[in-house]
């Protein structure tokens, strides 16, 4: 059987561990004030959209406030988490994970599959929400926001934030 570039120098398994991807795209690559500018911009967004139900007199006052109750509770997930920029915290991450470069893809794979594995099922015991997050708005490659709904939560990731679509000094 023959193997296609991309599985022989490791680039796939390398695209699996996004958490160690991403931090160094942003420590390396990543302006941060970008990350601070649409930040700004959001909070801003939130506040107008509260402002704005507070004027509308077309919607049931118990409607009102319950859409009031929803915006507040609103989050924002701007750029990437700040535990990436952290060493230690990916470090503690992968600290399960051990990977030699001179190992085979196929023996690389099935580790980084072990990880991730061996990771869910220990999600399974910890308290919902706070082992996921990290984990879940790790990846900065994306190049579309969009909103979680059941998370009530707006996720831009840094690559959303790059020259082209997002520029911290046009107004």
């Amino acid at each position: 059987m023959r193997i296609s570039k991309p599985f022989q120098d490791g680039t796939y398994a390398c695209g699996r561990l996004h958490v160690a991807q991403s931090s160094v795209f942003i420590q390396v690559f990543f302006d941060k004030r970008l990350k601070h500018k649409l930040t700004e911009l959001t909070v801003d967004i939130k506040n107008s959209l509260l402002d704005a139900l507070k004027t509308v007199d077309w919607i049931y006052q118990s409607t009102q406030r319950c859409a009031t109750i929803k915006v507040k509770k609103m989050t924002f997930c701007v750029g990437y988490p700040e535990e990436l920029l952290k060493d230690n915290y990916v470090k503690v991450y992968y600290q399960w994970l051990h990977l030699d470069g001179n190992e085979y893809f196929w023996k690389l794979n099935v580790k980084i599959s072990k990880f991730f594995r061996m990771n869910f099922v220990e999600k399974l015991d910890a308290p919902p929400f706070i082992k996921d997050y990290f984990e879940d708005h790790a990846s900065t490659d994306g190049l579309k926001a969009y909103y979680i709904r059941n998370e009530k939560s707006i996720e831009m990731p840094a690559g959303v934030l790059q020259d082209k679509l997002f520029d911290p000094d046009r107004p």
